[in-house]
């Protein structure tokens, strides 16, 4: 779910009625809008083996939205899906994630993508975790296929190991848009590797959910 740009003037209509994202009641409509378009067009796929939970808000900060996030929440809600939300480390209103109308949030660790970027990241995105009670990012993207970055991968695996996240907390997964796909298909044992042992986890806490019901 994008977020309709605070005091951008020139969106376009919504029920024959010119939106200004100077208002918040607009940018309020403008959301909604997209909602019921994007379930009319997932109603019109008919998946068999893929069902939809929610809605994932894209912007990673409060900033500028937190006035109208309670509104859009209810109306997801309204709908019979959850609202969630991603927000990067150390950003605005992460840690009133459940006042702001959200129904799940993760804490991202930051850390994957700069090499310079110290481990301590995981204890602050754990603390975080544990604090304001959210789950965690899983993050990697193409740099995965550099040593020094597939070892930072193996950072976050071990770190959410020693703090049992696997185990209790629920996980997102950042992949760079097209990455998990291409290390499956890689002819790279070390790459193929590392996308098993991310893919064992990941079963192995769809079994463990499953097996509770």
């Amino acid at each position: 779910l994008p977020e309709p740009i605070k005091d951008f003037e020139n969106w376009g209509l919504a029920d024959a009625k010119k939106l200004n994202f100077r208002n918040n009641t607009d940018r309020v409509t403008a959301s909604k809008w997209y909602i019921d378009y994007a379930l009319e067009e997932w109603k019109k796929k008919n998946f068999e083996n893929v069902t939809l939970d929610g809605f994932y808000w894209v912007a990673e900060t409060q900033k500028n939205s937190d006035n109208i996030l309670v509104e859009i929440g209810n109306y997801i809600r309204s709908k019979g899906l959850k609202f969630y939300w991603i927000p990067y480390m150390y950003a605005q209103g992460a840690e009133k994630w459940k006042e702001a109308g959200f129904d799940v949030a993760y804490q991202q660790p930051n850390y994957f993508f700069q090499l310079d970027r110290p481990k301590a990241l995981f204890d602050r995105a754990i603390a975080n975790s544990e604090q304001y009670k959210m789950g965690l990012e899983m993050e990697f993207d193409d740099n995965i296929l550099d040593p020094q970055f597939r070892a930072r991968y193996y950072d976050y695996i071990d770190a959410f190991q020693n703090a049992k996240a696997w185990d209790i907390l629920p996980i997102a997964y950042y992949e760079g848009g097209g990455t998990w796909l291409k290390m499956f298909r890689s002819n790279d044992p070390v790459l193929r590797k590392a996308y098993h042992d991310l893919a064992t986890i990941i079963i192995n806490i769809q079994l463990r959910e499953e097996s509770k019901y």
